[in-house]
């Protein structure tokens, strides 16, 4: 995922919805760490709160 994907307001609802309707208990979310690298520090720590919230 982007940093765009993964910042967007409907990504933590997705997210929720997917582990809420499947039967697994892990999700493994890709990103693109090129990408997370030339973001800024306040589009970091918001990525950063968004995982921990899934946690």
């Amino acid at each position: 995922m982007t940093v765009s994907q993964i910042t967007d307001f409907r990504a933590e609802y997705f997210f929720t919805w997917v582990l809420g309707t499947t039967n697994i208990k892990q999700l493994v979310i890709e990103l693109d760490t090129n990408d997370i690298k030339r973001a800024n520090i306040f589009k970091r720590k918001e990525i950063l709160h968004i995982l921990r919230k899934l946690k």
